[in-house]
């Protein structure tokens, strides 16, 4: 009997120690490998995105090599389309959903997601913008934003300025702004993203104006001239530079600059998303701590909103050859551990878009002002219902923004572009 236990307790004993060795050689299963991840984040964006590749690798035992592309929206996409061209796409790389995404050709250049039992971890309506043909390309890269007006609570306080509910009332605020010696609006027209914020927030009015015209337009049934709020939007454009609301220089400014501008008190508000908090916080918590949040205003005091961006998008390229590494770092970036190790590094400022997962950090007073807009009243920007985009529409807006164009002339150049997109594009009704 002994003999037998004996026998008993040295198999159990050998069973455990391949048990161990399996699990540890299964935990390194990709120890010696290498992946190559392209994204445009920089600072804590690039930072929390790292500490989730770090934190992949100590599992796995696979090495990230990141390159960091331009920050500048368009600039990056078209180096990734040169690169689709030539069949020189990274394993990895990010990538704006809507509209950008399909400019890439998905189904000559990105893996197929579809089939992978972890994509029920990412959220239906995100699945859908990335989707299609039943083909699945991207999982969400970050977290969503929301777009409004970030403005200088000590200012406001100072002269006792009320939040406005129509544009007029914030037109209002920036002439007694102006006649108090302070740039009401600081412009950021040193990036493509900056000169079209403040237009692309006015969907959100758009779509309340009339909730098909995304559809519409895109089967060329309507005309952008014919939606009135579409008009607003780049009239309120045009508005801020004709009465001298903004400040001197916008196309040479930048976010860095912008920043600094805040720290000093020089403006009132800003046109952003969320993001813009963790700018400045980067720089100055103490300066980032005097941001308020309000939703652009319209015509109409009971109807205010606000436009949400979704994330950026993680897709892989068809070419890869580490796709089974990069369908593992793709399950694994839809996980709680995954948005742990994001939020160690930094606070979001929106939703991940990930079921089943909760963020374990206080949020800021300013993005839970920004969150509890979305929640109440808010819309997805134009892109992620419209497949049209014209490629020059940073430019004409920047033009419309320092007084080169005209509203109407604005918007007879968007009407072009968008028409030359789409006729590329081949789309039926163009």
């Amino acid at each position: 009997m002994k003999k037998v236990l004996a026998m008993v307790l040295a198999f159990c004993l050998i069973f455990a120690l391949c048990a161990v060795n399996a699990s540890a050689e299964d935990a390194k299963k990709y120890e010696g490998r290498r992946i190559t991840v392209a994204h445009r984040y920089t600072g804590a964006n690039a930072d929390a995105v790292r500490a989730e590749f770090d934190k992949f690798e100590e599992l796995t035992g696979c090495k990230i090599d990141v390159e960091v592309l331009a920050a500048d929206a368009d600039e990056a996409e078209s180096v990734l389309l040169i690169r689709a061209a030539t069949g020189n796409l990274p394993d990895v790389f990010s990538t704006n959903v809507g509209a950008k995404l399909w400019e890439l050709d998905p189904e000559s250049n990105m893996y197929d997601l579809s089939g992978n039992d972890w994509l029920e971890n990412v959220n239906d309506g995100y699945l859908q913008i990335t989707s299609r043909n039943g083909a699945t390309y991207g999982i969400p890269a970050a977290d969503s934003t929301v777009a409004g007006v970030f403005y200088n609570k000590a200012i406001f306080e100072q002269l006792n300025l009320e939040i406005p509910k129509t544009w007029d009332e914030l037109l209002a605020i920036c002439e007694i702004l102006k006649n108090n010696g302070i740039t009401p609006v600081e412009q950021i027209f040193g990036l493509a993203n900056g000169r079209q914020f403040q237009f692309l927030m006015q969907y959100y009015y758009v779509q309340a104006e009339d909730p098909e015209f995304a559809a519409k337009y895109s089967r060329n049934e309507v005309a952008l001239h014919e939606n009135a709020a579409y008009v607003r939007g780049v009239e309120k454009v045009y508005d801020l530079w004709e009465k001298g609301y903004i400040n001197e220089d916008p196309l040479s400014t930048s976010v860095e600059v912008a920043v600094n501008d805040f720290m000093e008190n020089k403006y009132g508000m800003v046109f952003r998303n969320t993001s813009w908090y963790t700018a400045v916080n980067q720089i100055s918590p103490e300066a980032a701590a005097n941001l308020g949040f309000f939703p652009m205003p319209d015509i109409d005091p009971d109807n205010i909103g606000v436009t949400l961006w979704m994330p950026h998008a993680w897709v892989a390229s068809q070419n890869s050859k580490n796709i089974d590494v990069v369908l593992d770092l793709f399950k694994f970036l839809t996980t709680q551990e995954a948005i742990d190790a994001y939020t160690s590094v930094l606070t979001p400022t929106g939703a991940f878009l990930l079921k089943d997962v909760t963020v374990n950090c206080e949020l800021s007073d300013v993005i839970r002002e920004a969150q509890a807009c979305a929640a109440a009243s808010s819309a997805p920007a134009m892109e992620y219902s419209c497949n049209i985009k014209g490629s020059n529409m940073a430019t004409i807006l920047s033009m419309v923004g320092t007084g080169e164009y005209t509203p109407e002339q604005g918007i007879e150049e968007i009407e072009m572009d968008n028409a030359i997109d789409a006729q590329q594009k081949g789309l039926e009704g163009w």
